[in-house]
């Protein structure tokens, strides 16, 4: 490699704005508006987004967020619904063995749920 153009990527790489190093959102998440994810979670997984599953905190948030990437898995978990939760024809929630939807009045297990536009 010249000098010249190793001159030109390391100046390319400094006008890189410094998210581009530090921010572990994929283009999918910026779009969406998420600010902050967990990036120890894959993207889809609902705790990347603050889910926790354990039956009591409100996790509708995080996963109204997970739905707004893209179609979601639920890991192991009872993940409670404190408010209803928004879908557009195409979202997709799988759901593990052992996770459950908690929500007023009831619970749901293992299954899928798809949503598709009415014929």
């Amino acid at each position: 490699m010249n000098r010249r153009l190793l001159f030109e990527c390391l100046a390319a790489l400094v006008a890189l704005p410094e998210s581009a190093f530090t921010d572990p959102r994929t283009d999918a998440e910026r779009r969406a508006g998420i600010r902050e994810v967990n990036p120890v979670h894959p993207v889809g997984d609902v705790r990347r987004y603050g889910a926790v599953g354990d039956g009591v905190h409100d996790d509708s948030t995080a996963i109204q967020a997970a739905l707004a990437v893209g179609a979601i898995k639920l890991p192991p978990g009872v993940f409670h619904l404190g408010k209803p939760l928004t879908f557009k024809a195409g979202d997709r929630i799988d759901m593990t063995r052992g996770a459950w939807l908690e929500y007023q009045g009831g619970k749901m297990g293992l299954g899928t749920i798809e949503m598709r536009r009415a014929t």
